[in-house]
């Protein structure tokens, strides 16, 4: 279906949809912020209260880490090769699923790689400027009910706030981390002061709380792609009652699955930091038939994570506030 790329098509296309997914917004990121901070020295002798001025630039760019994360798939669409998906029999059942589920997008797109990857994605927090994207040859060679079955999962993470809660989840383990690496120093004997001017300390400290945060988010995750497998399947189960996951639901994604490992070269029993085997998730799918759509085990699992993460969130906050106080109060 497609011409083998010449060498400089697939590191063209490589950068596109791998190294700009990151340098592009960490590229705006960087941009704010000199742009925040030139505006703040310019206005020192203007403003005559210092702390005031702090305050503002700190807001400043809290708005800009916010806006450029809400508005990046409007970006990462451009960065990308994309283009929207043209109207047809396939476009109105995936958008139908999008009625029926009650998500909404702004578009699905279709995500060119000239057929060198089958996958699917979501991206956006507000459906202004949410977008799901699904590859060229996914579109191409997957039947319609597993493409379906692709697109319900995606749905899954939206229905599910998964992105918020990853998010959060993120902030959380690194802020709880670096607590922990703290009070570990301070029974070692070291004070912060130390800890900052000491480059090697600082170093370890800083690759101790990314560890951290990235085992925590493998292992979340995880879990969430297998509540999204579980919604996929619940949501292609209609011929079999509105309480219990049919074989037909769960074999649709199943199928979805061996499809993108067949087509990616990916063993079914290799893990994956993020997403899991795929022997894992189609073992999963199969567990799951004749199943109650109530108290599923994927939505269990998830809910008990989403529990944790919203109490540590609360501590955090709680910190955050009593350390201002004894700030003011010093």
């Amino acid at each position: 279906l497609y011409p083998i790329p010449t060498r400089w098509e697939f590191v063209h296309l490589n950068i596109r949809h791998q190294l700009l997914l990151t340098l592009v917004p960490l590229m705006l990121l960087g941009a704010w912020r000199e742009l925040v901070q030139y505006a703040a020295r310019a206005a020192e002798g203007r403003v005559g209260d210092p702390d005031a001025l702090l305050l503002a630039s700190e807001l400043l760019q809290l708005a800009g880490v916010l806006g450029v994360f809400v508005l990046a798939p409007l970006i990462m669409r451009l960065v990308w090769d994309t283009q929207r998906l043209a109207p047809g029999p396939i476009r109105d059942r995936l958008m139908g699923l999008c009625k029926t589920q009650r998500v909404r997008v702004r578009d699905v797109l279709v995500w060119r790689t000239h057929g060198t990857l089958m996958n699917g994605a979501v991206m956006g927090l507000l459906p202004r400027v949410r977008f799901v994207l699904l590859t060229d040859v996914m579109l191409d060679v997957m039947p319609m009910r597993e493409l379906e079955a692709v697109m319900a999962h995606e749905l899954g993470h939206v229905k599910h706030r998964h992105m918020l809660w990853l998010g959060l989840t993120m902030l959380v383990t690194i802020t709880f981390a670096a607590i922990g690496i703290g009070l570990l120093a301070h029974a070692a004997g070291l004070e912060p002061s130390e800890l900052s001017d000491n480059g090697p300390t600082e170093i370890v400290t800083t690759i101790g709380t990314l560890l951290a945060a990235l085992v925590v988010f493998g292992f979340v995750s995880r879990r969430f792609e297998w509540q999204a497998d579980a919604f996929a399947a619940k949501c292609l189960s209609g011929a079999a009652g509105p309480t219990v996951v049919s074989a037909e639901g769960a074999r649709a994604m199943s199928d979805a699955l061996e499809l993108v490992a067949r087509a990616n070269h990916i063993p079914r029993h290799a893990r994956s930091w993020r997403h899991g085997s795929i022997a894992v998730r189609q073992a999963k799918l199969e567990a799951a038939v004749g199943r109650s759509m109530r108290g599923f085990p994927a939505d269990r699992g998830a809910r008990i994570i989403k529990r944790l993460v919203g109490v540590s969130a609360v501590g955090m906050i709680a910190l955050g506030v009593m350390d201002a106080i004894g700030g003011f109060g010093g």
